[in-house]
This record gives structure tokens, sequence and C-alpha cells, in this order.
């Protein structure tokens, strides 16, 4: 990726450098057969250490893309919490 400015390519370079503080609390689903799981691990390690409230919330044996699958269980339970958590941190 090509940023000729410094403070765009920070930006630009991904969640990782840019500027964290600023963001709205994260809910992070994933599967730990996802292979992006370590990805999702370290993304909400540096939201946290950046102050955002960042919540990892893991499924054993979940697979990348789970929540697309209705007839899991883990779907049905990872739904639910990610409506719970809108609800707790979107205005009405």
């Amino acid at each position: 990726m090509h940023a000729p400015a410094q403070g765009l390519r920070e930006q630009a370079s991904g969640p990782g450098r840019a500027g964290l503080r600023r963001l709205a609390p994260a809910l992070l689903v994933v599967g730990t057969l996802d292979p992006l799981f370590s990805d999702s691990e370290l993304f909400a390690a540096a939201l946290q250490k950046a102050g955002v409230p960042a919540n990892p919330l893991v499924y054993e044996d979940g697979i990348q893309a789970f929540l697309q699958i209705p007839m899991f269980d883990i779907t049905r339970d990872a739904l639910g919490k990610i409506a719970a958590f809108c609800h707790r941190h979107l205005e009405p």
C-alpha cells in the first residue's frame, strides 16, 4: 500500500497502527478454528491497551464465519450476545 503522508500511512495500514483510543467499545466474536483467531486476540489486546473496552467472545471449535450458519448452537448463542452488547452500547 502506498500512502504519501506519514499520518495517512499510519491510519491506512490497519487497525493495529491507527489511533485506537477513539474507537467505540468492541465485541470480537471468533471461533478457535478460525485462521484469524490469533489476529482477533492481538486486536483485542491492542484495543484494551489503548483503553478501549474490548470484549473477546471466543467459541471453542468455532469455524471461520460460523455466524452465517444458523443451525449451529454457538451461532444462536453468539447472536444473542451480540444483540445484548448492541443494546448496552447503542443509543435508542
